[in-house]
C-alpha cells in the first residue's frame, strides 16, 4: 500500500470509484480535489497558508504523468510561493492530508467549497452514481 506521506511523481491518472464514479487521483491513487473559491481564468490558487497543509497542492513538474484524461485540460498554474501546481481544466488541483489510504474521499462536499474533481474537471457532488440506483433498482 502506498505510503500517505510519500511524494508522489507529478501527474494525475482518471479512476472509479464505486462510492463517487469517475473521478481524479494522483499517481499514487490518493483523491484529487478542486477547491470552488479558486479561480479558472485565469488559473489561480486560493488555498495557501495554513489551508494548504490541510489541502495539499498537487505539483507539477519534470515529465507530468497523465493517464485515462484529456492531456489538452491539464495544466499548471504559478503558486504565490512560486511552486508550480497541476491544474485540470483550469482548476488548481489538491490533496486532502486526511485521506490516509488511496480511494479515500473524506475531503468531499468540506465546508461546501472541496470536492472531488472528474476526468474533464467538473466536481463531483453526488456520493453515489445515479445508473447504480437505477440499476439496483433502489
Amino acid at each position: 500500500m502506498p505510503d500517505p506521506s510519500a511524494e508522489p511523481a507529478p501527474g494525475v491518472t482518471a479512476a472509479n470509484l464505486f462510492d463517487l464514479g469517475p473521478m481524479v487521483t494522483d499517481t499514487n491513487g490518493f483523491t484529487l480535489y478542486r477547491y470552488d473559491k479558486d479561480t479558472v481564468n485565469p488559473p489561480k490558487s486560493n488555498c495557501t497558508e495554513t489551508c494548504a497543509r490541510t489541502w495539499i497542492p498537487a505539483k507539477a513538474g519534470g515529465n507530468l504523468v497523465v493517464t485515462g484524461i484529456d492531456r489538452a485540460l491539464v495544466g499548471t498554474v504559478t503558486r504565490d510561493d512560486g511552486t508550480e501546481q497541476v491544474t485540470l481544466a483550469g482548476w488548481p488541483l489538491y490533496r486532502n492530508a486526511k485521506d490516509a489510504m488511496p480511494g479515500d474521499t473524506g475531503g468531499q462536499g468540506v465546508d461546501d467549497a472541496w470536492f472531488p474533481v472528474k476526468p474533464d474537471g467538473t466536481k463531483v457532488l453526488l456520493t453515489a452514481d445515479t445508473w447504480q440506483a437505477d440499476d439496483l433498482g433502489i
